[in-house]
């Protein structure tokens, strides 16, 4: 792993998982992207539990196939991001599938 907190990017190599309470995300390489939080959320917002300067995570991106699990669902494909803006993944290169399990 590599942390670059003046480009705020984190780069990780070799079996890479990034997990949340909803999702997982795998992959040989990945790249997660972080913003400044200038303060906490007020009123149970997003961010309420994070305190005032915390960095989250705003983009990730992997390489080298991906495996993307939510739910019952998971997708695979070359290439997969993540935007924490509006919650959802692009999954593309190679032969991208989608998938309930």
């Amino acid at each position: 792993m590599s942390y670059s907190d003046k480009d705020g990017r984190a780069h990780l190599e070799q079996n890479v998982v990034v997990q949340s309470a909803e999702q997982r995300m795998r992959a040989p390489i990945l790249d997660l992207y972080f913003t400044h939080n200038a303060q906490a959320a007020p009123n149970g917002g997003n961010n309420a539990n994070a305190p005032a300067g915390a960095q989250q995570i705003s983009r990730a991106a992997g390489a080298g196939g991906v495996t993307v699990e939510q739910s019952s669902r998971k997708a695979t494909a070359e290439r997969g991001e993540y935007q924490a803006a509006t919650g959802k993944f692009v999954m593309s290169g190679g032969n991208p599938r989608f998938m309930t399990v």
